[in-house]
C-alpha cells in the first residue's frame, strides 16, 4: 500500500489536514500553552507521526487563526485544498448535509488512504452501503470519531465482559444529557457487539430501551444542561462502572455473604485508569498504526453496519431524542 508520508529520522510522518475549524476542529484549546489532544488541530500538531499541511474552513478569520497558530495555509473549499496539497489522512470536523458526496470527492485523491469522520456521520443502511462501496473501490478506509472505541484500555474491559446466555445475563444502563446524537450514539456504537438481530425497542418518556432475550439496554436522557454521561453494566457476576467523567473504570465482583450464605454481597475487585483526557491521542495512535500495517487496531473490531442498523431504528422510533 502506497501511502504519502515523509520519512524522518526512520520515522513515518503522515501528512494530514482538517475539514471545519470549529470547536471540536480547532476552536475548544486554541489559547493553550500546553499540549493538548482535546481538538483535532491540537492533536496532530502534537503527535510525533502526524503533520499538519492544510485545511480548510469557510470563515476567513478561523482560517486566519489557524495559519497564524500552526503556519499552515488554511483554504476555503475542499476542492482547492486537494488540488494543492498531497495528503494521506483528512479529518472531517464538520456535519456536512451532503456527507456521502464530500466523503466520495476526498476518497477519489489517491494520496488519501484514511478518513476521519466526526459524529454522527450517516443515519442508515442505505448510506453505510454507499460509504462502503466507494471505500472499497478507492482502496481507503474510515472510521466515526468515536473515541472510547480507540481507547484500548476501554475496549479490552468492554471485549472481556461475556456475550449474554441463558444462565449469564447483561443489564447495560447509559445515562446521558443533552441529545442522543451528542453523547448517547458513543455508546451505540462502543457496545454494538452485545445487540443482536432478535431486537425490540421501547420509547417511555426520556428512555430508549433494546430489549432481547438475554440481555438490556437502557438510554436513559438527564435533563441537565451540562454535559454528562455515566455507564453500568452488570452481569451474574459482575459489576462495571465508568465514572461519570471516565477517568476509571471500576469492577466489583458479586460474592457470597459470609454469614448469609444465600445471599450476595458485591465487593470492590478492580480499578482501571482510562486517561479519557488522551482520548483524540490513543484515535491517532490507531490510526497510525493502520498506515504501519499494524494489527492491533481498535476500529476494525467494532461492527459498522451492525450499529447502522440499531441507529436508524432508533431515531426512527424516536426522533426527539
Amino acid at each position: 500500500m502506497m501511502v504519502n508520508t515523509n520519512i524522518k529520522n526512520n520515522k513515518m510522518i503522515i501528512k494530514s489536514a482538517i475539514i471545519g475549524l470549529g470547536n471540536i476542529g480547532m476552536g475548544y484549546d486554541y489559547d493553550t500553552h500546553n499540549k493538548s489532544f482535546l481538538t483535532h488541530a491540537n492533536s496532530l500538531h502534537n503527535h510525533k507521526k502526524f503533520k499538519i499541511v492544510g485545511a480548510v474552513d469557510t470563515n476567513l478569520k478561523k482560517r486566519k487563526d489557524f495559519e497564524k497558530k500552526y503556519k499552515v495555509k488554511a483554504f476555503s473549499s475542499i476542492s482547492d485544498l486537494l488540488k494543492a496539497k498531497d495528503i494521506s489522512f483528512v479529518i472531517v470536523a464538520n456535519n456536512f448535509k451532503n456527507n456521502i458526496e464530500i466523503f466520495s470527492k476526498i476518497a477519489k485523491k489517491k494520496s488519501v488512504k484514511f478518513i476521519l469522520y466526526e459524529k454522527p456521520f450517516i443515519f442508515s443502511l442505505v448510506e453505510a452501503k454507499k460509504i462502503s462501496k466507494i471505500a472499497k473501490k478507492n482502496n481507503i478506509n474510515f472510521a466515526i470519531n468515536f473515541q472510547r472505541n480507540f481507547n484500548k484500555k476501554y475496549v479490552n474491559i468492554i471485549n472481556k465482559i461475556p456475550e449474554p446466555v441463558k444462565n449469564r445475563r447483561l443489564s447495560i444502563t447509559i445515562f446521558y444529557t443533552k441529545t442522543f446524537l451528542t453523547n448517547a450514539i458513543h455508546y451505540l456504537f462502543l457496545l454494538s457487539r452485545f445487540v443482536k438481530k432478535s431486537l425490540s425497542l421501547l420509547s417511555i418518556g426520556n428512555t430508549i430501551i433494546l430489549k432481547q432475550r438475554y440481555s438490556t439496554i437502557q438510554f436513559i436522557k438527564v435533563n441537565e444542561k451540562f454535559s454528562y454521561s455515566k455507564l453500568i453494566i452488570f452481569s451474574n457476576e459482575s459489576k462495571y462502572e465508568f465514572t461519570p467523567r471516565e477517568e476509571d473504570c471500576i469492577i466489583y465482583k458479586f460474592k457470597k455473604d459470609k454469614l448469609y450464605k444465600s445471599i450476595k454481597i458485591m465487593e470492590k475487585h478492580a480499578k482501571f485508569k482510562l486517561f479519557s483526557k488522551m482520548n483524540q491521542k490513543h484515535v491517532l495512535d490507531n490510526i497510525s498504526n493502520y498506515f504501519e500495517k499494524k494489527d492491533n487496531l481498535c476500529f476494525k473490531k467494532t461492527n459498522f453496519i451492525n450499529y447502522i442498523k440499531i441507529l436508524e431504528k432508533i431515531l426512527k422510533l424516536n426522533e426527539k431524542i
